[in-house]
């Protein structure tokens, strides 16, 4: 199961801290995209600090492609708001 499935629900994320604790769930959460912890946050207190946390690992995307390709892909590839941006074309 992938970590998206995994935390579908806000019972399933208590349960995952209550089993992995929270070092457990953030290694769990780093996996998943910025629409996902988005979700997360906005289930309880508890998702929105796990899913803020989850977000303070750095990160590189390079993606190539045209503009709509680039929007896409980066929806998937992103686990935060980035702080810098590089665009060529």
């Amino acid at each position: 199961a992938t970590a998206t499935a995994v935390v579908q629900s806000l019972g399933a994320m208590v349960f995952l801290s209550d089993y992995l604790g929270v070092d457990g769930l953030l290694d769990t959460l780093s996996y998943t995209n910025a629409v996902t912890l988005a979700r997360i946050a906005c289930t309880s207190r508890m998702g929105a600090v796990a899913a803020h946390e989850a977000q303070q690992r750095p990160a590189l995307c390079v993606v190539k492609g045209n503009l709509e390709t680039v929007k896409a892909e980066l929806r998937e590839q992103l686990a935060a708001k980035p702080t810098v941006v590089f665009v060529q074309y």
